[in-house]
């Protein structure tokens, strides 16, 4: 995430609101919560951390990694039951919220490459 304005803003993390979507669905792949990747883009090829994102200033030109973590389901039985070979579950943008002065905003964040969870195949299954 960048501002690219010229004031500066409070990057919250993932939307709460966006996650909270998910809580009660049971998918192959749901995210989970929003992880504090560090500063810009000097840390790109560090392993995250894990560490949940907390409310962060960005001054005009600022940047922050955030992460997304998605929880996976640990039945293959109930899996192979429930999907179909070939089918995906696929995440191709993140809602991030920031808020400016007293106003709260979100903003919708494409990711780079679309994340798909596979079903298992037929041969996973049997």
């Amino acid at each position: 995430m960048r501002n690219n304005g010229p004031l500066p803003v409070t990057l919250r993390g993932v939307s709460r609101d966006w996650l909270g979507q998910y809580e009660d669905f049971a998918p192959l792949a749901a995210p989970v919560a929003g992880l504090d990747g560090g500063d810009g883009f000097q840390s790109i090829g560090v392993d995250f951390s894990g560490t949940p994102i907390e409310p962060v200033v960005l001054d005009s030109g600022d940047e922050r990694l955030v992460g997304v973590e998605f929880r996976t389901t640990d039945d293959r039985a109930d899996a192979c039951e429930r999907w179909v070979d070939g089918s995906a579950v696929r995440w191709e943008a993140v809602t991030i919220a920031w808020h400016w002065l007293y106003f709260g905003h979100e903003t919708e964040l494409a990711f780079l490459v679309p994340i798909d969870f596979m079903a298992p195949t037929d041969r996973d299954c049997a």
